[in-house]
């Protein structure tokens, strides 16, 4: 740090983590993110707060920016040194702002408390760095090295204890408002003066009380500006929901509590939130929803038997598809857009987009969750059959193509697909062309996917299942790989055009 202050840089966010040692046990100085030049004016704001709280020096907690400089740095290494010494930082609260209020206004409890078989000129250099004025740290880095030097080779140190006179000044100097409390209580109990002594003390606890308050206002304004820093920090790094959590520690709590939120705090917010529409208009769950090939259009299925087809762009409806006798699970767009393929618990039905007609029915006497249409859009395989999606006459039929759970064509067409029983299953890949089982992959059965090449297919584990993902070679039926991670059932799947990238995601139960 001696080296990185003697070129004007001062790191402003040292911490054990920050510290990485070498394989032969060397230090490193790592994360100059919040570093700043002390040369350059402009950087931070007056009354930003920067840094890790429990590491933050009193001009840091503060937000005194003038004051930063190698001392701020110092005494991150004190309170470095603090927790090698004890095994905690100086300071550690429930929360920020309690931990930034501790900062400001608390010494730190004395290293020997915790700690009793520590040397005493060991505590006092700790002490020393962690004072509370920069002035009365070490001037510099080096000189710590050096009294820490001193200490190990056994020489005297050249940091003294604190006296405890002095120690009560700062105390009292860092709570005027219990010094004020306190010198009101000496003099009541000395004058024994009725109305005079009464008035005053009375005028001296309101200002004690306004004071408090002033302290836990001008705390929320520096916890509010460091975790403005920490979201937009977060949103740069894709951490969406640590910029949700940020941001809602700061709505107002109660009727009267300042709202400190400004302009920053509102374009964090849109940022997070960005959905562009709300297509407002089922009457019960929507369970499918499928875009067109243009991405002009979007339908969604639901258990309010309808399928609606809305702009994408602005949101309109543009009709509402009427026919389905039971609950619809799932929506598909022909390739070339030009149909509409709707499953529900009374079979499946091909739409025509342009007059939002139902064009046939696809009837076997079995309820479908989910479909898909063949590559060239000439076929649509559902609830155990092949059907012609030009005539709906069903071209292949057979208990292989039967399934309760994903379906899928591989991209030439020739093979499908599908998924069977719950948790556990197992999947077959048929013929499209004549039903037949090609093979059997057994442990996954929820939603099923094909890799832009056709040689690999990738199976959730479906509802009540180990909540994985399993990769399989499409050609041979050997599992590549099982991707773990989600707390939840896994809903979808997805290949990248590329095939190199596979998305999946949790199906939620609320």
């Amino acid at each position: 740090m001696e080296a990185a202050h003697g070129r004007g840089v001062v790191h402003r966010d040292l911490k054990p983590s920050n510290v990485l040692l070498t394989d032969d046990g060397t230090p490193k100085i790592t994360d100059f993110g919040l570093a700043k030049k002390l040369d350059e004016a402009g950087q931070t704001t007056s009354g930003a707060v920067m840094g890790t709280p429990s590491y933050m020096a009193s001009e840091q907690a503060s937000g005194n920016t003038k004051q930063i400089g190698p001392a701020t740095d110092v005494y991150a290494l004190g309170a470095i040194l603090y927790q090698c010494l004890t095994g905690r930082p100086p300071f550690k609260a429930a929360t920020s702002l309690d931990t930034i209020l501790q900062v400001i206004a608390d010494e730190p409890v004395p290293p020997t408390r915790l700690n009793a078989r520590l040397p005493a000129d060991l505590e006092t250099i700790c002490r020393k760095c962690l004072e509370k004025e920069p002035v009365r740290r070490y001037p510099s880095c080096q000189a710590l090295a050096d009294d820490v030097h001193r200490f190990l080779v056994g020489e005297p140190i050249q940091a003294r204890p604190v006296g405890r006179r002095e120690r009560l000044v700062k105390w009292l100097r860092r709570r005027p408002a219990i010094a004020a409390l306190l010198a009101v209580s000496i003099l009541a109990s000395l004058s024994l003066v009725g109305g005079g002594v009464g008035l005053y003390y009375n005028a001296r606890l309101k200002l004690a009380f306004a004071r408090t308050q002033e302290l836990e206002t001008l705390g929320r304004r520096y916890l509010y500006a460091a975790h403005m820093n920490l979201a937009g920090r977060a949103w740069q790094e894709g951490h969406i929901a640590r910029v949700r959590d940020l941001l809602e520690e700061h709505r107002p709590r109660a009727d009267g509590e300042e709202d400190l939120r400004g302009f920053e705090w509102y374009y964090l917010w849109r940022l997070s939130h960005r959905d562009r529409l709300t297509l407002r208009g089922h009457t019960g769950p929507v369970l499918g929803v499928a875009f067109s090939p243009d991405g002009q259009s979007l339908a969604s299925a639901s258990w309010d038997k309808t399928v609606r087809i809305w702009d994408a762009k602005t949101g309109v409806e543009r009709c509402t598809l009427m026919g389905h006798t039971a609950k619809v699970y799932s929506v598909a767009f022909s390739p070339d857009g030009q149909r509409l393929a709707s499953a529900g618990l009374d079979g499946t039905r091909i739409w025509e987009v342009s007059n939002a007609r139902t064009s046939f029915a696809l009837h076997n006497g079995r309820p479908a969750r989910r479909m898909a249409f063949s590559p060239n859009g000439k076929q649509v395989a559902s609830a155990g059959s092949v059907w012609d999606a030009n005539t709906g006459r069903a071209v292949v039929t057979g208990p292989e193509l039967l399934g309760d759970g994903g379906i899928a064509f591989s991209p030439d067409g020739t093979r499908i697909a599908v998924t069977q029983g719950l948790g556990g299953g197992h999947v077959r890949i048929c013929n499209a062309f004549t039903g037949q089982r090609i093979l059997e992959l057994k442990g996954h059965s929820g939603a099923v996917a094909f890799s832009p090449r056709g040689d690999r297919l990738a199976v959730a584990s479906g509802n009540g299942g180990d909540r994985t993902v399993a990769v399989w070679d499409a050609r041979s039926g050997q599992q590549e790989f099982v991707l773990r991670g989600h707390l939840h059932d896994v809903g979808g799947v997805a290949f990248s055009p590329d095939g190199r990238r596979l998305a999946w995601i949790p199906m939620l139960t609320h």
